[in-house]
């Protein structure tokens, strides 16, 4: 038999089914997750050369964002934007607007 997890709970997602659900990673919607981080850097206040840059940039093979990622990826660099408190964002975007 297999040794348990300790500290792993079962999911308790509310579907009707009775058993876990499991988040699917297919990366089939990668283009999906592209236009929603474009989308939200450009509800920021960037342009759309701007914000289509820095999505590029992070799309990039040497970026490190794993596939499907880039939404959460741009969350993240954006910190508590509505309290102006970036976590990297910005300085992203600038760099990008001056290349």
């Amino acid at each position: 038999p297999r040794a348990p997890v300790f500290g792993a709970t079962p999911c308790r997602c509310g579907n009707s089914g009775g058993g876990s659900r499991r988040r699917e990673f297919s990366g089939g919607h990668v283009g999906g997750d592209q236009e929603e981080a474009q989308a939200f850097i450009e509800e920021r206040g960037y342009s759309r050369e701007i914000a289509a840059g820095v999505v590029d940039l992070l799309s990039g093979p040497g970026s490190g964002v794993p596939r499907g990622s880039l939404l959460d990826t741009v969350k993240r660099m954006a910190g508590r934007w509505e309290v102006g408190l970036d976590a990297g964002l910005e300085t992203l975007c600038k760099s990008v607007e001056q290349d």
